[in-house]
Order: C-alpha cells, then structure tokens, then sequence
C-alpha cells in the first residue's frame, strides 16, 4: 500500500473532500435535516466501510456528519481512502 501524493489524491476525489494541509488525510462533511438522518447516513457508511474492511473517523451530530479517511499504517491516503471515498459519494 502506497501513500499518495497530493495531485493523485485531488485527481480522484471529488471536489466534496476535502484535502489536509499535511496531505495525510481526506473529510467531507455532511448537512442533514434532523439527526435521525445524519444516524441514518452514518449507518450506511458503516456498513460500507465494513464491506471495504477500511474504517473512517465519523463526527455524528444533529443534522451533521463528518468523515475523516486516511491510513494510519502509512501515515497519509492511500488508493483504500480513495475508493471507499468514492463509495460514500454514491450513498
């Protein structure tokens, strides 16, 4: 597994992520009416994630998410952080 570099991450995720200043981490965040929604959207990346043995930092609050992906192992992203980011845009 290979840590990214910060064109290679910007090139495959969409404009929705954010990139960190240090380019070892990746965040979206989420606004929802109500909090059942944002646990509802929670769940879902949940169990996507799960699927992609490849686990996100979530932030649940009322009528937010927020979602941190990076590879702690190599300390920055990795092509895991970018699939499953890609994943959770299709939810």
């Amino acid at each position: 597994m290979n840590k990214l570099n910060s064109n290679e991450i910007l090139a495959q995720i969409s404009s929705n992520w954010k990139l960190s200043e240090n380019n070892d981490l990746i965040s979206r965040s989420f606004e929802l009416n109500n909090f059942a929604e944002a646990l509802e959207l929670v769940n879902k990346i949940g169990e996507l994630a799960d699927s992609e043995q490849h686990h996100p930092d979530i932030n649940l609050g009322w009528g937010y998410v927020e979602v941190y992906l990076s590879t702690h192992d190599i300390g920055g992203i990795s092509d895991k952080d970018i699939t499953l980011a890609q994943a959770i845009d299709k939810i």
